[in-house]
């Protein structure tokens, strides 16, 4: 998401995280609005509105969209691989 202007990091640490995970699939989906992709948040994330409305603030292309759901797609199946060798080893 860098390349486009907007730093997601600056306001969330953990881009996997839930409301990360929210934000970048709403965009993913389609939503650009700032104001309704900020709502997506939840816990702490919540005193970041600002530094997150910021960070959104920039163009999210299709592209980006393409990009994203790969690497999400990615994480989630080496998560699913973890958890797979932490069920074979327990």
């Amino acid at each position: 998401m860098e390349d486009r202007g907007g730093k997601l990091t600056n306001a969330l640490s953990d881009v996997t995280g839930a409301s990360s995970r929210r934000i970048l699939t709403a965009l993913i989906d389609g939503e650009r609005a700032p104001a309704r992709l900020t709502e997506l948040t939840v816990g702490h994330a919540r005193a970041k509105i600002d530094a997150l409305t910021t960070a959104l603030g920039s163009t999210f292309t299709g592209h980006h969209a393409l990009m994203c759901r790969l690497f999400l797609d990615q994480i989630d199946r080496l998560a699913g691989g973890v958890t797979e060798i932490r069920d074979r080893i327990a």
